[in-house]
């Protein structure tokens, strides 16, 4: 039976959330997370507000994998109420320009320009799709935790397969950023190890959080010789968190919505230097 990416999660992995965290945002705030899972504050609006539009199109793209008609004024519905019950359940962090009211807002039109941007001519031929693989290191070695994610969508065009991922971005893309995307090496990677053949075409779906949303389609392949460097990066990760190397990112991009700047704050002073203590 496939395993759902929430029973993936239950054991010991490696995902590109996690290692764009320890090599690229900051390792400390990896470990207060994932490793010390000290409770957080408050959560960032980018990522609710991100979380209910991917359960959106999740919903339209299975009732277009199953050869129905969804109806676009529900599912633009359907955000307002995950939004809602999101907002209700957590306490959400909203900037000096953002609310409740104006992200909701936003969020029906985002949803609505994602779906008017869908190629019907494209084949659904999976939503959500979990994996698990394991990551080969260029010296022949297996890094001890396999690499667990998940697909968005996959979609067939021209007979061949296209792993499609949404995002909501709060302005355009640079150019030939996707080219950049870790996250389209993992999934470059992950395709080939559980299907081989020829290695797929990647593309981003990003549509802007702005008054007036935009569609882009950003679209890009990985070669080997690229997965490779990948999984030397994965392996430096794995050692990072084998033996514990967290510091904080002193000039982070993110530090401003971080919901452990406190405990960074703390952290290699003569109280802050002890071991965080574990969350039960």
């Amino acid at each position: 039976m496939t395993q759902s990416l929430s029973q993936l999660r239950q054991r010991p992995h490696l995902s590109n959330s996690q290692i764009n965290q320890i090599l690229n945002l900051c390792s400390l705030q990896f470990y207060y997370e994932r490793v010390a899972k000290l409770p957080k504050p408050f959560v960032s609006n980018s990522l609710v507000f991100g979380t209910c539009v991917h359960k959106v199109l999740e919903h339209y793209y299975q009732w277009i994998q199953r050869g129905e008609q969804p109806d676009v004024d529900s599912h633009i519905e359907m955000f307002s109420e995950l939004w809602k019950k999101a907002n209700n359940e957590q306490n959400i962090k909203f900037g000096a320009k953002t609310s409740f009211e104006s992200l909701a807002d936003t969020g029906r039109k985002v949803v609505k320009c994602f779906i008017d941007n869908a190629d019907p001519k494209e084949k659904v031929l999976s939503t959500s799709q979990a994996f698990c693989v394991p990551v080969h290191a260029p010296d022949g070695s297996v890094v001890e935790d396999p690499l667990v994610g998940e697909f968005d969508l996959v979609v067939e065009r021209d007979g061949k397969p296209v792993i499609v991922d949404f995002k909501t971005a709060a302005r355009k893309w640079s150019a030939g950023h996707e080219h950049k995307s870790f996250q389209a090496t993992v999934y470059s990677y992950a395709w080939h190890q559980m299907y081989g053949g020829i290695r797929p075409e990647v593309a981003f779906k990003v549509v802007t959080k702005a008054k007036e949303p935009s569609h882009e389609y950003r679209s890009t392949r990985r070669s080997a010789k690229q997965e490779l460097r990948m999984a030397t990066l994965i392996s430096k990760a794995q050692q990072i968190v084998k033996h514990e190397l967290w510091y904080p990112a002193e000039t982070g991009f993110y530090c401003g919505d971080c919901p452990y700047a406190s405990a960074c704050k703390e952290w290699g002073s003569s109280s802050g230097g002890r071991r965080v203590q574990k969350a039960a």
